[in-house]
């Protein structure tokens, strides 16, 4: 293996006590990287959860614990690889305490699970999951490739992991099966591939936790020597009669002393680490696995040495285990700003927010202080004074007005079965989404703090409106696929759709009756009217073969794409029980504008929106798209171009000739390299009104963030 990023230590600066002799142990060259990413965890959590008491994580004097077992951690992971360690430290001891552990672990569960399949998370807000969105954050911003697989493997560790504190093993097999997932067999796995950027073909993975088995129980039988003490005093203080602890295990098992336990331990410890030396040099020599699998496999000879060095020195299992100067500077006055959001904790940008502050005492130990205007010009404004000044002394808005009697239609005969006006939309709505917009108003709650049945309602309401202007949208460009299946009105008719679809904005007004409120009304109609507005944009455009300027074109984005954003912004804005009243409309409309050049991109380049939608149906469709705009402006005089674009409106589709033919003339203008600029201003143009978000809330949003990284192309 080669060494890019670590030195050998001395052997006469550290002690291994015996238990892993013949091994070599390398220190990583920016540990103080790993410092950063560790106390900014912590701070994090005091500030998002709550008190850290008197926890100690992986940071030590003279070594740290990831910059030993990861000697070889690319340097731009070692930070937030090392934040994501701490967390695990801190979740570890969160599960010593039985009444909480099976929630918290099935709270980490469900986060990243939601993390790995969907890129989001419910309750993102919330402090634990705050905690693994900046994680999954700052992961897929570095290596999106690997970030998910890992974030996967840490899904099985955690549903494994802690849920039998309580469990009175009655074997030492028993217990070393156990430890094997709860040392985090699979949380270590996914740490490792992505510190070192290592691709273990996933036929060979169970090769390699097999094969470094070997080295899981060595390490769990040095951490259970080491944290012995520590958790006799746990397990006194909490009332428990069971210590989770190998010596206990060997003690309870053979009947036999606790100085007699730990020795038995230590001389298995010895015996495992000289077996491991041996398969090592087995499998380096092996020509037959990947060379990642064997970088794996020799990588854990760092995890066992660098853990024995560090469990013996630790402030955590050592009472005269002591930190860094550079350590008790970050300690004392905090931690660097974070260079991807300019905040120095990750969750805080320049407001007070009463973090209670660690205390370093002289010797080096840690103590703890305290244990509408929507930005559109329409012509809907007159309607708007209107309907609030009808509304102003009302305390409420309901649809129909209840004090007056009106005679039920039940009472001449049966209602007639609603389940042939929903199937068009339930046929739609069960097709894959990713549920961006969904998403989305998760991301913005980290702000607003909407109450959960309300902020439930507002989903609802997008839900609805966006699967009705799909079902319209689908039918008034022709469309023949949606997410892969059959277009709706392939399936059950253009009469039958469209009535669906404007049934839906009935359902969506019924919906918008729950939250009892004027201005959501007002919010509703003003948007509404946009998204119209825009749509009749792009099919008078289509429809009559005018080509829009790129401000025309990016103006009917604002409308048509922007305008649910916007909405469902302005809804969460008007529910918010957070005092800090920020505007969103710059945020939303530059969102629009890059969700919207981004479809346009990916309806060119990507093998999965061709099989979703159909090869370059935008060609098809006809649209004016910004690519289709640029290319001609480009060659307003190519007659290939003319003629091919006017017998697509002739014959109301494009051939897959035409449309490989209208691809390669974009190529040939530089349209693609075009567009593919393009989004990248649009990006930072969303990026920077993010950050301004992030600074007038006063809260670093990374939920947010995780979905603009997962969004983002090239």
């Amino acid at each position: 293996m080669e060494y890019k990023f670590s030195t050998v230590v001395d052997p006469g600066t550290y002690e291994t006590h015996g238990l892993c002799e013949g091994y070599e142990v390398r220190y990583h060259k920016n540990a103080e990287l790993e410092d950063i990413g560790c106390l900014r965890c912590q701070e994090h959590w005091r500030q998002s959860v709550g008190p850290l008491g008197a926890f100690k994580g992986t940071l030590g004097n003279p070594f740290n614990l990831l910059s030993l077992v990861i000697p070889e951690c690319l340097p731009d992971r070692l930070s937030i690889v090392g934040f994501a360690n701490e967390l695990a430290f801190i979740h570890d001891d969160v599960t010593d305490i039985v009444q909480y552990g099976d929630a918290h672990n099935n709270d980490f569960k469900e986060a990243f699970n939601s993390m790995a399949t969907t890129g989001s998370m419910e309750n993102a807000a919330s402090g634990k999951r705050a905690l693994q969105a900046y994680i999954a954050r700052e992961m897929v911003r570095i290596d999106k490739e690997r970030a998910i697989p890992t974030i996967k493997a840490w899904a099985k560790f955690v549903d494994y992991g802690g849920r039998q504190e309580t469990t009175r093993f009655t074997s030492e097999k028993e217990y070393t099966e156990y430890r094997i997932q709860d040392i985090g067999l699979w949380f270590w796995y996914g740490l490792l591939s992505f510190a070192m950027a290592l691709d273990v073909p996933e036929h060979e993975r169970e090769m390699c936790h097999e094969v470094c088995r070997t080295a899981y129980v060595q390490i769990m039988l040095v951490h259970d020597l080491a944290s012995w003490e520590k958790e006799k005093l746990n397990a006194a203080a909490l009332g428990k009669d069971v210590i989770t602890n190998i010596i206990f295990v060997l003690m309870e098992e053979h009947g036999i002393s606790e100085e007699e336990a730990k020795e038995r331990c230590r001389e298995t410890a010895k015996t495992l680490a000289a077996d491991y030396l041996k398969i090592v040099e087995e499998y380096k020599a092996r020509d037959d696995i990947s060379l990642d699998s064997r970088k794996y496999i020799e990588s854990w000879l760092y995890t066992i040495s660098g853990n024995t060095v560090w469990s013996f020195i630790c402030p955590r299992y050592n009472s005269s285990g002591s930190f860094s100067d550079h350590q008790l500077e970050l300690m004392k006055n905090g931690v660097p700003k974070d260079p991807a959001s300019g905040s120095t904790n990750g969750t805080s940008n320049g407001t007070s927010n009463g973090t209670s502050h660690v205390a370093v005492n002289g010797n080096g130990h840690v103590t703890n202080d305290d244990l509408s205007a929507n930005g559109i010009k329409t012509d809907g404004e007159l309607l708007s004074a209107i309907t609030m000044e009808h509304l102003k002394n009302r305390n409420s808005f309901k649809l129909g007005d209840h004090d007056q009697e009106v005679k039920s239609l039940h009472g001449h005969g049966q209602a007639l079965d609603p389940r042939v006006l929903q199937a068009p939309y339930e046929y739609i709505t069960a097709l894959p989404s990713k549920g961006l917009r969904e998403q989305a108003i998760d991301a913005l709650n980290v702000w607003f703090r909407v109450p959960t049945a309300k902020l439930e309602i507002i989903k609802s309401i997008t839900t609805i409106l966006h699967n009705a202007s799909l079902m319209l949208d689908d039918v008034e460009d022709g469309s023949e696929l949606r997410r892969g299946k059959p277009a709706t009105h392939n399936i059950f008719g253009l009469g039958q759709t469209i009535n669906s679809a404007n049934y839906q904005l009935v359902r969506a007004l019924q919906e918008l009756q729950k939250l009892g409120d004027a201005r959501s009304l007002l919010v509703f109609t003003e948007e509404l009217h946009n998204l119209y507005v825009g749509q009749s944009m792009d099919l008078y455009w289509t429809s009559n073969l005018v080509c829009p300027s790129m401000h025309e074109y990016f103006q009917m984005i604002e409308h048509k794409t922007g305008g649910l954003f916007r909405l469902f912004g302005r809804l969460m804005a008007v529910h918010s029980t957070n005092p800090v009243q920020v505007d969103l409309t710059d945020f939303t409309n530059h969102l629009g504008r890059y969700f919207q050049t981004r479809d346009d991109y990916q309806n060119l380049v990507s093998a999965e929106y061709t099989k979703q939608k159909g090869f370059c149906e935008d060609f098809e469709e006809g649209k004016f798209s910004l690519p289709m705009i640029h290319l001609m402006q480009t060659m307003p005089d190519n007659l290939v171009l003319r003629n091919v674009w006017t017998q697509r409106r002739v014959n109301g589709t494009a051939t897959h000739g035409q449309k490989q033919t209208i691809l390669n003339l974009m190529k040939e203008a530089g349209t693609l390299k075009f567009t593919q600029d393009s989004l990248g201003v649009l990006y930072s143009d969303v990026e920077k009104s993010v950050a301004e978000l992030e600074s007038k809330f006063g809260i670093e949003n990374f939920q947010l963030r995780l979905i603009m990284e997962l969004l983002k192309t090239g």
